[in-house]
């Protein structure tokens, strides 16, 4: 959903200070993970379902959050998702023609690989309108 990933880049790209730590932030992967400039995020939509009641019609998301950095430990990445959780967590995303009803974090998984340390955060979101 095009609004969605809208209000997502939108809610990034007026953050300040997250901007700052994080200043790359794609949709779907980085445009070459094998070069990739340290650190970015990457979000994508993994899950979607409709759920309308009488009155209302309803779209529940699952977003996932993918932060990385080649830092030496894990303590400059730990500050991203401080300022991203800070963001993110229960914000009232602006979407065209939708309201957002929630947006909490569900998930989240600090792992290192290859040099690299990745925050994995899940969120569920719901519009409605």
């Amino acid at each position: 959903m095009k609004a969605l990933v809208d209000a997502i880049w939108s809610e990034w790209d007026g953050s300040g200070a997250l901007k700052v730590a994080l200043p790359r932030f794609y949709l779907q992967q980085a445009p070459d993970p094998d070069k990739a400039e340290f650190p970015y995020g990457v979000y994508s939509i993994v899950a979607g379902s409709q759920d309308d009641t009488f009155n209302e019609e309803c779209e529940d998301f699952t977003v996932q959050f993918d932060l990385y950095s080649e830092a030496y430990d894990a303590t400059a990445l730990m500050a991203i998702y401080d300022l991203f959780t800070a963001e993110f967590d229960y914000v009232d995303l602006t979407l065209a023609g939708w309201t957002c009803t929630w947006c909490r974090r569900e998930l989240m998984d600090l792992t290192y690989e290859d040099g690299v340390w990745r925050y994995m955060l899940q969120y569920s979101i719901r519009i409605s309108r």
